[in-house]
């Protein structure tokens, strides 16, 4: 009696982990930050940046975790029916038998791709896919032993079931994929993507120094693309746009970077701006970026501003230093970043990049540029996808 407890449980255990997934991947493709912790555990453990890979929808276009949806709920139909056959009616259907293994055997394979795939090109893992990966190894041993020896059948009849079963599901996903995305204002956003398009298509290139400011993945080849991200520390805007930046550029590591820049919205450190405040927090935190840059630690302390940005704002900016250096004792001290933020060449990058940001004609952050244009909604995955797409064509 365990065996089937395990393949029922298994397999409803898997229909709540895809639909988690579903839910997962279309808040990353609109842009969304998670609201489940568990999705960013650490650098490894990430799901933002699987379902903004190119990995996440390759079939038809359809998020893998939908079609694994259906097919689990269609292993579900199947294993169901053989198991109620033989426990209340004392007799086999070997079709029901048959497609049972036979769907199992397709979602471990698939998990078993989609593993690798995490492992050995994206680098990164989903909490909720492993355990996914996990359901579908209990779901392909409960029913192997569950089965052995049963009265299977392939036939015709059961090449035709199979086929009917798969043109169904893949008919189905797409359609449910659908649906979610009209749902989510899928005809907004694809309207806001090609006016978006147009935008940039008909800017003119802007002049960027590549090498001021702070690189995520530096590019490998000639072919590389840059993204530029022009930004206030204490913008609440600029975080979800990072944020998105980085896990979009995690699965195009060689291929694409992004060069964050800062453009403190503060008249004390940047003469492009009319208002100056009194504390000049957003000043001493853009310098501080760059003093940490400086010590091979910027894309750690640019990540590290902006998942604390609502505790740091209500510091002062010693006391927000001091909790960094608590993290991360092994990092700069206090003195030494105290003296490089308060230095005159630091400043000096500071206005160098206001400048750059003014002669591009940005008039708010988070600026994104691509290919040296500026391109609006260039945190959205989708948005980049389509541009990047244009490029490579």
């Amino acid at each position: 009696m365990l065996l089937p407890i395990l393949a029922i449980l298994s397999s409803i255990a898997a229909l709540v982990l895809h639909g988690i997934l579903t839910w997962e991947h279309f808040l990353s493709r609109f842009g969304s930050a998670s609201q489940t912790p568990l999705c960013r555990i650490g650098s490894i453990f990430n799901c933002a940046v699987v379902a903004v890979s190119d990995y996440s929808q390759f079939i038809l276009q359809i998020p893998n975790s939908i079609l694994g949806f259906w097919t689990n709920l269609a292993f579900l139909v199947f294993l169901s029916w053989a198991i109620i056959e033989s426990r209340f009616f004392k007799r086999e259907v070997p079709l029901a038998i048959s497609m049972s293994q036979l769907l199992s055997y397709l979602i471990l394979g698939a998990s078993i791709v989609m593993g690798m795939i995490s492992a050995f090109l994206l680098k990164h893992f989903c909490l909720f896919c492993v355990l996914a990966y996990l359901a579908s190894l209990v779901q392909f041993f409960s029913t192997f032993f569950l089965f052995r020896g049963k009265n299977s059948v392939w036939n015709p009849n059961t090449l035709k079931t199979s086929s009917i079963t798969i043109v169904t599901i893949l008919g189905i996903s797409y359609l449910t994929k659908e649906i979610i995305y009209d749902q989510l204002g899928g005809e907004r956003l694809t309207y806001f993507i090609e006016e978006s398009l147009v935008h940039w298509r008909s800017e003119e290139k802007k002049v960027f120094d590549y090498q001021l400011g702070i690189t995520y993945h530096p590019a490998q080849t000639s072919s590389s693309r840059t993204l530029i991200e022009f930004v206030d520390p204490f913008c609440p805007h600029c975080k979800f746009a990072s944020e998105n930046l980085k896990s979009f550029i995690e699965t195009r590591q060689g291929t694409l970077r992004l060069i964050v820049k800062t453009f403190p919205l503060d008249g004390n450190c940047n003469p492009h701006i009319d208002h100056k405040t009194e504390d000049r927090r957003r000043c001493d935190w853009s310098a501080w970026l760059l003093c940490m840059d400086q010590n091979q630690w910027g894309p750690l302390a640019v990540d590290w501003l902006f998942q604390n940005q609502a505790q740091l704002v209500r510091m002062s900016f010693k006391e927000g230093v001091t909790k960094f250096i608590e993290q991360y004792p092994n990092g700069p001290d206090l003195e030494q970043l105290l003296l490089c933020v308060g230095s005159q060449e630091t400043q000096k990058k500071i206005a160098q990049m206001s400048a750059e940001g003014h002669q591009a004609k940005i008039r708010g952050t988070p600026a994104i540029f691509l290919d040296d244009k500026l391109l609006s909604g260039g945190h959205l995955p989708m948005v980049l996808e389509r541009a990047l797409r244009e490029l490579r064509e």
